[in-house]
């Protein structure tokens, strides 16, 4: 359902002696005056006059911020892809370098959405098309897709929207998401949407959101049973083979398994961010993280800030782990700058893969570089760490970090039942 269209309302042109632009026009937009917009002479005065009077006779959809034809904004020629793009620009002056680019992401989900039926399959990957968003330059053939297959931002209407809505409940391979992506998917559309209003591109913000009946049709959370400790240590020493380049990873994986990292702050680290004492524990400094998609992007320099302020934040770090980046960084002979860089300066990308072949040599399940965190968060809570201090090690808030690790937790139950047992104990005696 589209709003009336607005009641125009052109003046004669005016004149004002001793003016440097003495002519001038006025009109209002449903009550409201708009200009004076001046000139220097009568001529170019009345044809202003006469385009306004035209766009109010041929029913020109007007924009109610501008007071002006939408047409006549430049942004009401703009494909979605390219609506996005500015719109992302605009949005993130000011956001965390993370949060600009989950957003990139989010709205690349959105600029496929809204392709129609027809257009081919996307030529490059959605993180190529959340870099185009960004600002960055992507392939040919990315380029010409956005620009042959992408609609334009007015012509979006009921129809659109309800093929996109469908669209955005769904993942690449047509699997359903869950509700919290979901969630976060629909509400980054609807602020492009709602831009789009704002600007008089669109009239009204037409897509609707996910029902209750289509979240709670979400897969439910994955039941997280993660290996024990021990396997997660021989998982550690598993990732090392004779490839020079293992060692990286291995020393990746102990401090994702040992300090629960997220895989941006551990590749961001530099050796004067590690105290690495001859014995006892040490420390990691987290002050900065990988900036890149999921924060594995092509460019080593993409650094910034941490995630969230909470995130800034140093952590004990037990002998094992100390005794680990002592063993890697003698071994790799650094003495300062960025701690895990290949042997030409490159970011360590094949993480993930050094992670697979490991975990088929101990026989645990799969794991990514993420889950190791996951992990550490989980036995941290199962193990009787204080949940504040857990927190903070991990970089959350306790509402988060008790949302997300303690109630995946099998063993909880154990943890606090055996604190209990103690507190009667001392208490008897």
């Amino acid at each position: 359902m589209t709003r009336p269209g607005p009641t125009i309302r052109v003046w004669n042109v005016g004149y004002r002696r001793g003016r440097a632009n003495p002519w001038y026009v006025r009109w209002s937009v449903n009550g409201t005056e708009r200009g004076p917009k001046t000139f220097p002479t009568e001529d170019e005065a009345l044809d202003y006059q006469a385009r306004l009077r035209i766009a109010a006779r041929d029913g020109l959809k007007w924009d109610l911020h501008t007071g002006l034809p939408v047409a006549w904004n430049p942004t009401s020629t703009l494909d979605v892809a390219t609506f996005c793009r500015l719109y992302w620009a605009r949005r993130t002056r000011g956001l965390k370098p993370r949060s600009a680019v989950a957003l990139g992401e989010t709205f690349s989900r959105f600029v496929f959405a809204t392709m129609p039926a027809r257009a081919p399959g996307m030529p490059g990957s959605f993180a190529e098309l959340a870099r185009w968003i960004q600002g960055s330059d992507v392939s040919k053939e990315t380029e010409t897709w956005l620009a042959r297959w992408s609609p334009p931002m007015a012509s979006l209407g009921e129809k659109d929207l309800e093929r996109a809505h469908d669209a955005l409940l769904v993942g690449v391979d047509g699997e359903l998401l869950g509700a919290r992506v979901v969630r976060r998917r629909f509400h980054d559309a609807a602020a492009v949407i709602d831009y789009a209003v704002i600007e008089g591109v669109l009239a009204t913000n037409e897509l609707k959101p996910p029902t209750g009946v289509e979240l709670s049709q979400r897969p439910a959370a994955p039941n997280r049973e993660y290996p024990t400790m021990d396997e997660m240590l021989t998982l550690v020493e598993a990732v090392e083979s004779h490839q020079p380049a293992s060692r990286i990873y291995r020393a990746l994986t102990a401090v994702g398994v040992l300090a629960g990292c997220r895989p941006s702050e551990i590749v961001a680290l530099e050796r004067s961010d590690v105290e690495l004492p001859d014995e006892g524990w040490g420390m990691l400094r987290i002050s900065k993280a990988r900036t890149g998609l999921r924060g594995f992007g092509d460019d080593p320099d993409e650094i910034g800030a941490p995630k969230v302020e909470r995130s800034h934040r140093d952590i004990s770090i037990p002998p094992q782990l100390v005794a680990e980046l002592r063993r890697y960084v003698e071994a790799a002979g650094i003495e300062d700058g960025p701690l895990f860089r290949t042997r030409t300066g490159g970011l360590p990308d094949n993480w993930g893969r050094a992670l697979k072949r490991a975990k088929a040599i101990v026989g645990v399940r799969d794991l990514s570089p993420y889950d190791l965190r996951r992990f550490h968060g989980t036995w941290l809570a199962e193990s009787g760490v204080p949940y504040n201090e857990a927190a903070r090690r991990m970089g959350h808030s306790l509402e988060v970090f008790m949302r997300v690790y303690v109630g995946t937790t099998s063993g909880v139950e154990a943890v606090a039942n055996a604190a209990i047992e103690r507190a009667l104990s001392v208490a008897q005696n």
